[in-house]
């Protein structure tokens, strides 16, 4: 049920969601939640909303913070729900297993409470951190996955299981921790092999089922693979995700390997083929388009408004399709946030076509060039991408700022070294050959060489 009192002590303070958000500490998608009735905030999340808007839970419609939990992030013993129990309830590694565990109609269904959860947790709250649960829960199948017969055990709890594990791998693999993502990439390689046994040996609908988890592991690796294998591996692996997600009838999961494979093939610098694959996902989306969210048109015309101008083809019609469609929709696990995502891919394609000033305005919409912290939820390795491409824009603008460059240049650098990412190395890389190449003999350009390490 909408909490309109909630949504009412914002409104009567004349704040937007992103506004109150910032006061609240939390994300704008969880506090629309909150306000929907979607999700129950925690308890250490309605004693921050009682004393920014000043009014107790009753008057907020949150005195009950137990009321409201997703059935499946609650505990089953025997036949009766056990909603009451503080721990389970508070206790971060406690929920995700749950759900690991618990009976669910989809794996589907377990991909978007492991979402919410994720998404709505406060690392103040939980004795145990977000990302040591996540950890635990993304490492599972080196417990109960592998070494074991896939024929002796229910294919339900196998489903359930890997969908869980490869959620958290999803979301590990947003983190700024080098170790997080390593972790991810060697836990989600880990379920390729025996999930692709289990098509063979599975009903039509599971099978569907397993080849579309064996489609979202092939998809994480392929975009890690950007940063970690490179980027000829990391097609095969793109190209893999497709292939498996039409053997799934997975639409939406065949647009989005479509449009990472576009990704890696643009990193790569094979243009027509980036442009190609774009062209496909277009397609496949017209086709279904009667079922297609919002977020979806948003990221398919904006990755083919790049696509696009890197093959000299005017853009501008594609974009402003891409415009229309935007909005902070609930998506995927294998989706980021679609608003961000339109701003950079916008400001990307404004790099591209030569449009200097209005990349620098979209990208900056991001990525705060002073201190360089993000204004919107951005993965670590998208915000890196960010910087140095605002690193690049500078260089090729007709005015030079050496000092607003050398910022963002050493950031990027730094990001791209702690992350270990092998593609924004060579970005960073790129833009200190073209720094040499404006500014040769610069004292300051040459004292920042040292930065210029592979680890």
């Amino acid at each position: 049920m909408e909490r309109m009192r909630l949504a009412e002590a914002r409104k009567h303070k004349r704040w937007t969601l992103q506004e109150a958000a910032e006061r609240l500490e939390c994300t704008v998608q969880s506090l629309h939640r909150w306000e929907k009735g979607i999700a129950t905030p925690h308890p250490y999340n309605i004693r921050k909303l009682c004393d920014v808007y000043g009014q107790t839970a009753i008057e907020l419609d949150l005195d009950n913070p137990i009321s409201g939990k997703l059935q499946s992030e609650t505990l089953l013993s025997g036949t009766n729900i056990v909603q009451e129990n503080t721990f389970v309830t508070t206790d971060l590694t406690m929920r995700l297993l749950a759900l690991a565990f618990m009976p669910h109609s989809t794996f589907q269904e377990v991909q978007d409470a492991i979402k919410k959860i994720s998404e709505d947790e406060n690392m103040n709250y939980n004795l145990i951190s977000r990302r040591q649960a996540l950890r635990r829960l993304a490492t599972l199948p080196f417990v109960t996955f592998l070494g074991v017969q896939p024929r002796s055990r229910q294919i339900n709890d196998i489903l359930t299981q890997s969908a869980a594990s490869i959620a958290a791998c999803w979301e590990l693999s947003r983190s700024s921790d080098a170790s997080d993502i390593s972790l991810a990439f060697n836990s989600v390689s880990a379920y390729i092999a025996p999930l692709k046994d289990l098509i063979l040996d599975t009903g039509s609908q599971r099978r569907k089922d397993v080849a579309s988890l064996v489609a979202q592991s092939r998809l994480l690796q392929s975009v890690l693979g950007w940063h970690f294998t490179g980027l000829k591996i990391a097609a095969s692996y793109g190209q893999e995700a497709v292939l498996y997600s039409e053997q799934a009838e997975d639409v939406l999961l065949q647009i989005s390997a479509l449009k990472c494979l576009a990704w890696t093939y643009y990193y790569d610098q094979r243009s027509k083929e980036a442009l190609n694959s774009m062209l496909c996902a277009r397609e496949v989306m017209l086709q279904h388009k009667s079922s297609m969210p919002d977020y979806i048109y948003n990221n398919v015309y904006s990755t083919l408004a790049l696509m696009q101008t890197k093959n000299n083809i005017d853009a501008t019609r594609t974009l402003l399709l891409a415009e229309k469609s935007v909005r902070d929709d609930a998506c995927h696990i294998y989706v980021d946030p679609p608003v961000s995502t339109f701003i950079r891919n916008a400001g990307i394609t404004f790099y591209q076509a030569k449009n200097y000033t209005q990349a620098m305005n979209m990208l900056s919409q991001l990525v705060n060039t002073d201190d360089l912290t993000v204004k919107r939820s951005l993965p670590e390795r998208t915000r890196i991408e960010i910087i140095n491409t605002m690193t690049l824009t500078l260089l090729k603008s007709p005015k030079k700022d050496m000092e607003k460059t050398l910022h963002l240049w050493q950031a990027g650098m730094q990001g791209a070294q702690a992350l270990r990412s092998e593609q924004r190395y060579s970005e960073a890389s790129l833009a200190y050959e073209i720094m040499q190449a404006l500014w040769p003999g610069e004292k300051r350009v040459g004292e920042v060489r040292n930065l210029l390490v592979h680890w």
